[in-house]
């Protein structure tokens, strides 16, 4: 577990000119400060490897999202997603999100990374690469003015993707930055 402070979070919050606890409340809520946190999508890996393990290795690649189909745990999580390295090891890397803002692997290039296991690598080691990753991509998804309005529905729905009401993205987003502000004011 790491602890991302308003400190680690201010240069970037300057750069884009939003409050550091907005930085503070996506990262909390994406990873809770688990900078080691990754999340292996079976439906991305279908989607890049064009289908072609739908039938041979289902449990590690379906077309369509599915909440119930993901391990419970996070070392069910490691060898379901260490099977897909088996099978395309660089389509596994960016089928997965990584890091503090769990951004997905397949944003490597836009994020000056030479391939998507640099880019795990780099995430799940230093703080600061993650949030200049986070700051490049919503910067990239035009979600600054949405994150600086405090916009959360929104934000979450392109950040997260449709299925963000079933995870209560939103709201949990919501929650999070009124308990870090609370929490400075007491």
């Amino acid at each position: 577990m790491v602890n991302i402070t308003k400190e680690h979070s201010e240069p970037v919050a300057e750069l884009l000119d939003i409050a550091p606890e907005l930085i503070l409340t996506v990262a909390r809520v994406e990873s809770a400060n688990d900078i080691l946190g990754f999340l292996f999508e079976p439906h991305v890996f279908s989607k890049l490897t064009n289908h072609q393990y739908d039938e041979t290795v289902p449990d590690i690649s379906y077309s369509k999202w599915d909440k119930t189909k993901y391990p419970k745990t996070k070392e069910a999580r490691l060898r379901q997603f260490s099977r897909a390295v088996n099978v395309e090891p660089l389509k596994a890397y960016e089928s997965a999100s990584w890091g503090l803002f769990q951004i997905m692997g397949f944003h490597y290039k836009l994020l000056g990374y030479s391939s998507s296991i640099a880019m795990a690598q780099d995430l799940q080691e230093s703080i600061e690469a993650n949030i200049n990753a986070f700051g490049k991509i919503i910067r990239d998804m035009n979600l600054v003015d949405t994150l600086r309005a405090k916009e959360w529905e929104k934000f979450a729905r392109i950040y997260n993707g449709p299925g963000y009401k079933l995870n209560n993205y939103h709201i949990k987003l919501q929650n999070e930055y009124d308990r870090i502000i609370n929490s400075q004011v007491a």
